[in-house]
C-alpha cells in the first residue's frame, strides 16, 4: 500500500462489525453482508478478518496436523489470503478475501472444529482492494505468540486467564486511581500510540520490550512487582491475543508467590481496535494503532484527517501531526514508565510512520524503527539504532522460577524421550557418529542444486568436493519445502565445511542487513564470498551435522 493513500478520503464508507457480548457455544450470528458487496454489485473491495482461537487442552500432534491441512484447504478453496500462525494451542490469523467469502470461511471454520464456534470474528468491509494479501501463508509453530511459554511452559488460561471486559468496562477501569495499564505490546508499537488514562487516574506502565520473548522476564522483575503489587491491573493489545497469555502469567506468578499480590487481572475483549471502534473519538487513546496487516494503522474514527485548508492530510502531515499529538498528551499526562518518542531516529524530527522497512542495526534488536522522509534517502542502515538501543537500555533477564523448573523438566522428558527411541533400535549402546551430510533447512523453494554446491565448495576455497545434492521430499504430499542434504567425499571434508560456514553467514548476513529488502542488489563489500546467501536474501540457512545413520535420513530426490 502506497504511503499517500493510506489516509486519503474514500468515498466508500467503511463497515466495521464488532460484537459487545462474548460469543458462546451457541455461534453468534456473522453480520450481514453490505449492500454494495451482493453478487449482483459491480463494486470490488475487500474484507478482512483478525481473530485468534486458544485450545485448552491443546490439540495432540495428529489433531495440529489435520487442523492445519483442513483450514489451508479451506482457504484456498474460498480465495482467501492472509497470514496466521497454528499451533497445538490454537489458531490465529489476518485474513482477506471478498465479502462473501470471508464469511463463507468463518462459518465452514467454525464446522470444522467446535471450538471456532466460540471464536471472535472481528470483520470490516469495504476496504480498498489494495489491501489485500496477495498470498496465503499459514505457519506451524509452537505458540501463537511468541513468549517463550510453549507446551508444559503455558499456564492454563483456563485456571489462570484474565478477565475479558467490554471496551466500555474497561474505559470507566481507566478512571481508577489504584489501577496499573501495561500494554503487552512491543515499544516500537507503543511508541506511535497508545492509552493515556486521565488525570488522577490508573498509571501506565510500559514494558519497553523489543519483543513478547522479553515479557516474563519483565514481570518477574522486582521494579515491576513494585509498581504492580496491590494494584488493579489492566493489560492491553493490538486485538487481545497477546493478552490471553500475559494475563494467564501473571496470575500464575501471584498464585506462586505469597509476597506478590494484585487486586485483580483484566483485559479489554477485542483489543485496540475494539476499543477504537467503540469509541470512535480515541476515548483515552492518542496516536495510532500499529497494525500487522496493508493498513498498517487505525486510527479513530472521527479523528481529524483534513489540513488547516480542510483537504486530506498526506502521509507526510498526518505522520507530523500524530506525532505531535503524542507528545502533547506526555506533557499533560504522566505516566510510571513511559514509552519511547515517536521520533525520527536519524533528525530526531517528529514523525510518526514506519515506512520503507527500517531496522535497528544491533544484531540483537531489529525491530522496526522510524525514518523521516527526508533522511530515507541517505541514511546509512548500518548506523540505525532504535530508541532503546540508543540509550542503551537492557531487558531483565531472569524468567519466573515455575518457567525455568518446566523448561528443565522439558528438557529431561525430551532427552529420555530420545534415549528411549535410540535404545529400542538394533544399534543399542551404539553412538552415531557425523557422516558425510551436511543439513540445510529453510532453503527458499525456487534454490538451484549448483547454487548449494557453489557455496558449499566457496566456504572452502574450493577444497571440498561435492559428491550429490538431495532434496528432502515429504512423503505424504511429494512436495519440497525447503530442506535438502549436500553430500560431501568424507566426513573430514563436512566438519571443514560446518567450521567455515558459520563465518560466511556472519559476514554475508551483515553485509545483506545493509541492502534494501525485496530488491535483489549485491552488497558493497564481501559479495564474491558467498553468491548462495546474495540469493536467499532474506531467508535464514540454517547448518547442522546429519548426527544420525543414512538409514533414518527423510525421503530425498537425488538431483544429477
Amino acid at each position: 500500500m502506497g504511503a499517500d493513500v493510506v489516509h486519503v478520503e474514500d468515498t466508500r464508507e467503511v463497515v466495521v462489525h464488532a460484537w459487545q457480548a462474548r460469543p458462546t457455544s451457541n455461534s453468534a450470528p456473522l453480520p450481514s453482508i453490505p449492500t454494495n458487496q451482493n453478487a449482483s454489485s459491480s463494486v470490488c473491495s475487500t474484507s478482512i478478518v483478525l481473530f485468534y482461537q486458544y485450545v485448552d487442552p491443546a490439540w495432540t500432534p495428529s489433531v495440529h496436523k489435520a487442523r492445519l491441512k483442513e483450514i489451508i484447504s479451506l482457504a484456498t478453496s474460498l480465495h482467501v489470503t492472509g497470514r496466521g500462525r497454528c499451533a497445538r494451542e490454537g489458531l490465529n490469523c489476518t485474513l482477506t478475501a471478498c465479502a462473501e467469502n470471508i464469511r463463507k470461511f468463518c462459518e465452514a471454520l467454525r464446522e470444522v472444529d467446535p471450538v471456532f464456534r466460540e471464536t471472535d470474528f472481528k470483520i470490516t468491509d469495504n476496504l480498498p482492494a489494495t489491501e489485500r494479501f496477495k498470498a496465503l501463508t499459514l505457519r506451524k509453530v509452537d505458540e501463537l505468540v511468541a513468549y517463550g511459554l510453549e507446551g508444559a511452559k503455558a499456564p492454563s488460561l483456563r485456571e489462570y486467564g484474565g478477565t475479558h471486559l467490554e471496551a466500555t468496562e474497561y474505559h470507566k477501569c481507566l478512571q481508577n486511581p489504584n489501577a496499573v495499564v501495561v500494554d503487552v505490546r512491543n515499544a516500537y508499537e507503543t511508541a506511535v500510540g497508545h492509552i493515556r488514562p486521565p488525570p488522577g487516574g490508573a498509571q501506565l506502565v510500559d514494558p519497553r520490550m523489543r519483543n513478547s520473548g522479553e515479557f516474563a522476564a519483565w514481570l518477574n522483575s522486582e521494579e515491576t512487582k513494585q509498581k504492580l503489587q496491590g494494584k488493579e491491573v489492566l493489560m492491553y493489545c493490538t486485538g487481545g491475543i497477546r493478552c490471553e497469555r500475559a494475563t494467564a502469567l501473571l496470575n500464575k506468578m501471584t498464585s506462586e508467590d505469597d509476597g506478590f499480590k494484585v487486586q485483580g487481572v483484566s483485559h479489554v475483549r477485542g483489543g485496540i481496535e475494539r476499543y477504537l471502534k467503540t469509541f470512535p473519538s480515541g476515548g483515552y487513546w492518542t496516536g495510532m494503532n500499529y497494525l500487522f496487516d496493508r493498513r498498517q494503522e487505525q486510527l479513530p474514527e472521527n479523528h481529524n484527517l483534513v489540513d488547516l485548508a480542510g483537504k486530506p492530510m498526506g502521509s507526510d502531515q498526518l505522520a507530523e501531526a500524530i506525532a505531535g499529538e503524542v507528545l502533547s498528551r506526555r506533557e499533560t499526562t504522566a505516566a510510571a514508565v513511559e514509552p519511547p518518542q515517536p521520533k525520527c531516529c536519524v533528525c530526531a524530527r517528529p514523525y510518526a510512520l514506519y515506512r520503507g522497512q527500517f531496522h535497528c542495526a544491533m544484531r540483537e534488536c531489529k525491530v522496526p524503527v522510524i525514518v523521516c522522509p527526508a533522511c530515507a534517502p541517505k541514511c546509512s542502515r548500518s548506523l540505525l539504532r532504535c530508541p532503546l538501543c540508543t540509550e542503551g537500555y537492557t531487558a531483565p533477564k531472569q524468567r519466573p522460577a515455575f518457567l525455568q523448573n518446566a523448561a528443565m523438566e522439558a528438557d529431561a522428558t525430551a532427552k529420555s524421550e530420545t534415549e528411549f527411541t535410540q535404545g529400542s533400535t538394533s544399534h543399542v549402546g551404539t553412538k552415531f557418529s557425523p557422516n558425510r551430510r551436511i543439513f540445510f533447512g529453510k532453503l527458499p523453494l525456487h534454490v538451484r542444486a549448483s547454487t548449494l554446491r557453489e557455496f558449499v565448495v566457496r566456504c572452502c576455497d574450493g577444497a571440498v568436493n561435492v559428491e550429490r545434492v538431495l532434496w528432502a521430499i515429504d512423503p505424504s504430499t511429494c512436495g519440497f519445502y525447503g530442506s535438502a542434504f549436500v553430500e560431501l567425499s568424507s566426513d573430514v571434508e563436512a566438519e571443514r565445511v560446518l567450521s567455515q560456514a558459520s563465518h560466511v553467514l556472519d559476514k554475508q548476513l551483515a553485509a545483506l542487513s545493509r541492502c534494501k529488502k525485496r530488491k535483489r542488489r549485491r552488497p558493497s563489500a564481501g559479495a564474491e564470498d558467498n553468491p548462495f546467501i546474495l540469493q536467499i536474501e532474506r531467508c535464514f540457512v540454517l547448518l547442522a551435522h546429519h548426527h544420525v545413520q543414512d538409514r533414518d535420513a527423510p525421503p530425498c530426490v537425488l538431483l544429477y
